[in-house]
């Protein structure tokens, strides 16, 4: 009795342990199926916002391929929210200007000698606080710490530890006001004004101006132009766009009072770059779904005819 008693409890724990074994197994085929349908679904997602993405570029670049200098940008990234309808969905999508702005990686720009292509973006983000009646304390100081220094002892540690510190902090938009001490009233009359790019340098397209764009262009040509020429010069863009810089600046020195010789000055500046056909863009596709949202952020580059992607980012929230 014993044996079989004992042979009994080795059978109930044989199929106990194949039970657990069992579930066990069930519930990792469940979370394995699980993930593979969402993995499915989300490239399913993903095609279709590839998709509207296609769609916008094939409109843009037939477009611009009608225009002989300039690409017309401007209703759609103006455009609060626009809609494409691609296999009975609905995506919305919204084009970010990344042009002409004030790129707030300028100002992570350091050499070994520090020269004027350090202190220029300071400069400019300074009048663009002066021209919309805002002050800093804090990025005062250190432009009159960088200017000092300009251009001999290049080994400068404590000025290249701030300088670091301020470009990587002015990355963050909503650090922006935190670390230059401007109240968020003022901020948000220049928030619009900035972006952030990979590369280094301050583009403006000249063929993409709108009239929100003077106090910018009055910053970075260090206010040789006032606003009222600056207003007229946008206003005055010819209908196929500027077919060159050269034909832009010498406008302007027909149109206003500018010093001419100043303005090749800045020009000299590397980081400075006047544009007629070069530009960036961010476009936000989403796609709203009973399991979930999802969003494609892209990045674009434009060169004349042509529009690169920089990078994009897929975000699903299921």
């Amino acid at each position: 009795m014993q044996q079989r008693g004992i042979a009994l409890l080795l059978v109930l724990s044989t199929v106990f342990l194949m039970s657990i074994m069992l579930s066990t197994t069930y519930f990792y085929l469940s979370d394995a199926i699980l993930v593979g349908e969402k993995s499915k679904r989300r490239q399913f997602e993903k095609q279709l916002l590839l998709g509207a993405e296609s769609i916008l570029l094939n409109f843009i670049l037939k477009k611009n391929s009608t225009k002989e200098y300039s690409i017309d940008l401007a209703e759609l990234l103006f455009n609060p929210l626009n809609i494409i309808r691609l296999d009975d969905q609905e995506i919305s999508y919204r084009l970010i200007d990344m042009t002409n702005c004030f790129n707030v990686n300028t100002l992570n720009y350091y050499s070994d000698s520090i020269d004027n292509n350090v202190l220029y973006p300071w400069l400019v983000l300074r009048n663009i606080l002066q021209l919309n009646k805002i002050t800093s304390s804090e990025l005062n100081e250190i432009i009159e710490k960088l200017n000092n220094h300009l251009p001999a002892n290049p080994s400068l540690m404590s000025i290249e530890y701030e300088h670091n510190y301020m470009g990587g902090a002015l990355q963050l938009s909503d650090s922006i006001n935190k670390i230059l001490n401007i109240n968020d009233v003022d901020f948000l009359k220049i928030a619009p004004l900035f972006c952030s790019r990979q590369d280094n340098t301050l583009l403006i397209n000249i063929n993409m101006l709108e009239f929100t764009h003077g106090k910018l262009v009055q910053a970075l040509l260090m206010n040789t132009i006032n606003e009222s020429d600056t207003s007229k010069l946008i206003l005055s863009k010819p209908d196929k766009g500027w077919e060159t810089v050269e034909l832009f600046f010498n406008f302007i020195v027909k149109k206003s009072a500018v010093d001419i010789d100043n303005v090749n000055l800045l020009l000299e500046n590397r980081m400075l770059n006047f544009s007629h056909d070069e530009f960036y863009f961010m476009s936000i596709f989403k796609l709203v779904k009973e399991e979930g949202n999802y969003q494609l952020i892209s990045f674009f580059h434009g060169k004349g005819k042509n529009i690169t992607v920089l990078h994009r980012r897929l975000i699903s929230n299921e």
